[in-house]
């Protein structure tokens, strides 16, 4: 199953198309369609996996979309609370600790890693036209590399990477 419920195709937008029509206004210069799905498959993992404590796993596309979408509150909140099934608010957290730039930590990419692991696990390899919407993406190897080594990863089970 590669939608994000279990009973249907539904998703986190579903009910406000408002919503979603001012965020393609806004963003009209990136694919929205896409970036709101990397949102949402974000915020869906970030909502029932342990993995935390790492810096926002988004690019900067995906995470000018979720800034817009923390500002819309009402919705926000709804999204958190009643749709996703963590049912609990998802912070963002930002690539400076007080003291650190932490993208740059490599128990940050650790991390990162895992959490892209869990997204294979759920979605399947990420899509050329998604990977500019994250971070793991951005200026490394080929995007069919870097899914080849995470698949690698899952194949053996291995969680210390």
């Amino acid at each position: 199953d590669r939608h994000l419920y279990h009973h249907s195709n539904s998703s986190i937008y579903d009910g406000f198309p408002e919503l979603v029509q001012y965020m393609k206004s806004k963003f009209n210069s990136i694919d929205i369609e896409t970036g709101l799905r990397e949102v949402e498959r974000y915020l869906y993992l970030a909502s029932t996996t342990s993995i935390g404590g790492f810096s926002m796993p988004l690019s900067s596309p995906g995470d000018n979309i979720l800034h817009e979408l923390i500002l819309q509150t009402p919705y926000y909140h709804k999204i958190c609370y009643d749709i996703l099934p963590g049912r609990k608010y998802i912070h963002h957290k930002s690539f400076f600790d007080g003291e650190n730039v932490v993208y740059k930590n490599v128990e940050n990419t650790k991390k990162m890693v895992l959490f892209m692991m869990e997204y294979i696990k759920k979605y399947g390899i990420i899509e050329d036209k998604a990977s500019t919407f994250w971070n793991l993406f951005q200026g490394r190897k080929s995007i069919e590399e870097i899914n080849s080594q995470l698949l690698i990863f899952l194949e053996k089970g291995k969680t210390n990477v």
